[in-house]
């Protein structure tokens, strides 16, 4: 769903919104802000509560503020609360399956996620351009954002802060202050 969106951006903002290029700069500093500020503070936005309700949250936020994309002009801001929000989500996502998988394991998963990942973002661009052609540069932000805010509480079922906590090995609980 990324990919699908982030390879639209530069066409939403030079030819939907009919900006500049260096407009389009403008809107990837503002996604590096926030993408920066997110991987600085994410812990502690993740701190505030049970990290399978993080993980829904900064779900939810990343797909209503690439659905917003869509249709609202404010591309720098949406972009920003999206790199926050994507990139929170990486500290908790990452920071758990640490905990999670064993350390004889680790780089074997790390790799597996990293070569599916790499695969979807090749086909969500693809996917998202075809979609642009076909329905208009708008589609793609709305199904994705969409696509995200549904998926979020379905993805809750399985990383539920009960679950978390039932798969973290004996002496490393989450958190009993964010309950």
């Amino acid at each position: 769903m990324s990919s699908a969106t982030y390879s639209l951006v530069s066409l939403t903002v030079v030819e939907r919104l009919d900006a500049t290029p260096a407009t389009f700069g403008l809107v990837l500093a503002g996604g590096a802000i926030g993408a920066t500020l997110g991987s600085m503070y994410g812990d502690r936005a993740g701190a505030l509560t049970r990290p399978g309700t993080a993980l829904l949250w900064t779900t939810v936020v990343s797909g209503v503020a690439t659905a917003s994309i869509g249709w609202i002009d404010s591309v720098i801001a949406l972009i920003a609360i999206d790199g926050f929000a994507v990139m929170t989500q990486a500290v908790i996502g990452v920071s758990l399956r640490t905990r999670l998988i064993p350390d004889r394991m680790l780089g074997r998963v790390t790799a597996v996620f990293r070569t599916l990942s790499t695969g979807a973002s090749a086909l969500g661009a693809f996917a998202g351009g075809s979609l642009a052609q076909a329905m208009g540069l708008s589609w793609p932000f709305f199904i994705g954002g969409a696509v995200a805010i549904l998926l979020g509480p379905a993805l809750f079922r399985w990383l539920s802060n009960s679950r978390v906590a039932a798969a973290l090995p004996a002496g490393n609980p989450v958190s009993e202050e964010a309950a």
